[in-house]
């Protein structure tokens, strides 16, 4: 698979600066060698009561 020139060499960006990029998510974890693969996860769950949850509401 050919890269994509997404990034140029000399050009700078911030971490917000990739979500303004104009590029499918796959291409851009590609052009740095990554993919997405997105899959269910079943968290643990407590019985404990919090406190102090009532102050989050």
């Amino acid at each position: 698979m050919p890269l994509i020139p997404i990034i140029q060499p000399d050009q700078s960006l911030t971490f917000a600066d990739y979500f303004k990029l104009n590029y499918d998510t796959e291409d851009i974890l590609a052009y740095f060698g990554y993919s997405l693969q997105l899959q269910s996860v079943s968290l643990p769950k407590s019985e404990r009561h919090l406190d102090r949850t009532e102050a989050l509401l």
